[in-house]
């Protein structure tokens, strides 16, 4: 905990704008709540608070089964989570966040997707949220094999959503 606290005040000392912090034990997979809440969360806010005051902080809520109400109240701008491999949709959790969410893109899927399907992922992530508290992305790491195409289709189509909504 002390290297990541010291290495979060050195990233925002030489430049930085925020930090991603992903939580890798935060779920019914490996934890039950009251363990993480025990073990686990005093670590993360311990790290978090040395990036208070950062302007950008990203939560990454790893695993299929997060336990998302224990994470709710972190000091925290963004949520990233698994979206398309867990019950809980962008929609459900901006709504029971309050925050701006990441996500919408399917990672394990991204590579061998083609890319109108990727591109339909984006503008069904745009629409669950009518284009707003959204940062459209994978749920977690995408393979360095993911054709180019594939994320520029992401792109093209998060663009030409935003230009016909300013149509609009």
């Amino acid at each position: 905990t002390g290297t990541m606290r010291h290495l979060v005040q050195a990233s925002l000392d030489a430049g930085a704008h925020g930090i991603f912090f992903a939580t890798q034990c935060a779920t019914a997979e490996l934890t039950d709540a009251a363990t993480y809440t025990r073990w686990g969360r005093p670590w993360d806010l311990a790290v978090l608070e040395a990036a208070a005051g950062a302007p950008f902080i990203v939560l990454h809520l790893h695993g299929l089964q997060p336990h998302f109400e224990l994470l709710m109240d972190y000091p925290v701008q963004v949520l990233n989570w698994h979206d398309r491999r867990t019950a809980i949709s962008l929609a459900e959790g901006e709504r029971r966040s309050g925050r701006c969410v990441a996500g919408g893109l399917d990672e394990t899927a991204i590579a061998a997707m083609p890319p109108t399907a990727v591109a339909e992922q984006a503008r069904e992530a745009v629409a669950q949220l009518g284009g707003r508290h959204l940062m459209v992305t994978p749920g977690c790491v995408i393979p360095i094999a993911t054709p180019d195409a594939n994320v520029a289709a992401a792109v093209q189509a998060v663009r030409a959503g935003g230009a016909e909504k300013q149509r609009s």
